[in-house]
């Protein structure tokens, strides 16, 4: 089965953020008029276009505003946890956000240049992500 991994924080047990890792299924992909192979569309609320400066320290700890996927479009930055994970994303990069409870998450911009990204909350802010399973 063809899956694609996107990372995601979320909220553990501890109240503290964590990234785990969600596999997309892509077996379900159908041809789309040859133009390739897609998938229904995902529900969600909208679109929310962000800009940031760059930090040189890592801001304060922070709940995400809403469970959406996060594209990075141009610059780049790294979002931290608690228990010391770390991961950066630059132009390209997919991300999940679920951590709207707890302690948070840390971010700060990695680039000389602003980061642009793009945030996508979940039409269903009740339930997890749409799509994909999470991996322990």
């Amino acid at each position: 089965m063809p899956t694609v991994k996107v990372p995601r924080l979320y909220t553990g047990d501890d109240g503290w953020s964590h990234w785990d890792e969600v596999d997309v299924d892509l077996s379900h992909l159908a041809p789309n008029g040859g133009v390739g192979a897609s998938a229904d569309i995902v529900p969600t609320q909208g679109v929310i276009w962000r800009r940031m400066g760059s930090s040189d320290t890592p801001g304060e700890y922070h709940r995400a505003p809403a469970k959406q996927y996060v594209i990075v479009l141009s610059g780049s930055a790294e979002y931290g946890t608690h228990d010391g994970e770390v991961r950066q994303f630059g132009p390209g990069g997919i991300f999940i956000v679920e951590d709207v409870t707890g302690n948070g998450h840390w971010a700060r911009g990695t680039s000389a240049e602003p980061r642009i990204s793009l945030h996508v909350p979940f039409a269903d802010q009740n339930g997890t992500h749409p799509w994909g399973t999470p991996r322990a």
